[in-house]
């Protein structure tokens, strides 16, 4: 999830350059030409966060996604997600057994399926936010259905409060702890900031705490 959102930030700010030279929207769409302005801050981020197998499917997988039409082929998120799986495991056989990747695997085929249950017909006195619940709702729901039995297998327990207790750390994670410890590693390198820093730090720490209790809860 954390590069996801390091994915969607990249992307908007492709997009952005995208618009002001026109010119290039006259042979590939909007969508791939960000994709390529976003590939190496992608890659660079995986680099830097340690290249953890989880971490390399989601790149490859959005690579694949949004590099697509370059090669006139039709972004599908399934066939990227298995693409991106299996060049993993032609490098190293011995993922397979990796957890992590099993779980980053089955919860992201679990949000794929979600997504199309959670596109329901609007109703009447349909709100934004009962749509912005009902999403998350069924997001939550699916990735944690999708891996229950992994869990079950792995860790011999099941964590039934995990779709609601996914609704706060989830954005607690994503929107808070992410660019927070983004902001700290750049100001690490200020030594006038050393105070600062250290201030975010226990921040940071409270925070994923709670985090933590959050989802034992």
């Amino acid at each position: 999830l954390h590069l996801g959102l390091v994915v969607v930030v990249l992307l908007l700010g492709g997009r952005g350059v995208v618009r002001r030279v026109p010119s290039l929207l006259l042979r590939w769409p909007l969508s791939a030409w960000a994709a390529l302005l976003a590939a190496p801050g992608i890659i660079g981020y995986t680099v830097a966060s340690g290249l953890a197998s989880p971490t390399l499917r989601a790149m490859l997988a959005a690579l694949l996604l949004g590099l697509a039409p370059f090669v006139r082929r039709h972004a599908e998120p399934l066939t990227s997600l298995a693409i991106a799986a299996l060049l993993l495991l032609l490098d190293e056989p011995s993922r397979l057994y990796d957890v992590s990747l099993q779980l980053s695997v089955v919860a992201t085929l679990g949000l794929l399926w979600a997504s199309h249950r959670a596109r329901a017909p609007l109703r009447l006195l349909d709100t934004p936010v009962r749509r912005w619940l009902r999403t998350a709702l069924w997001l939550s729901f699916g990735s944690t259905l999708f891996t229950l039995p992994l869990c079950g297998w792995h860790f011999g327990e099941l964590v039934w409060t995990a779709p609601l207790g996914n609704l706060l750390v989830v954005p607690l994670f994503e929107l808070v702890l992410l660019p927070l410890g983004l902001v700290i590693t750049l100001l690490v390198a200020l030594p006038a900031a050393a105070p600062f820093v250290n201030l975010l730090v226990y921040f940071d720490s409270a925070l994923r705490e709670t985090t933590i209790f959050a989802r034992a809860f």
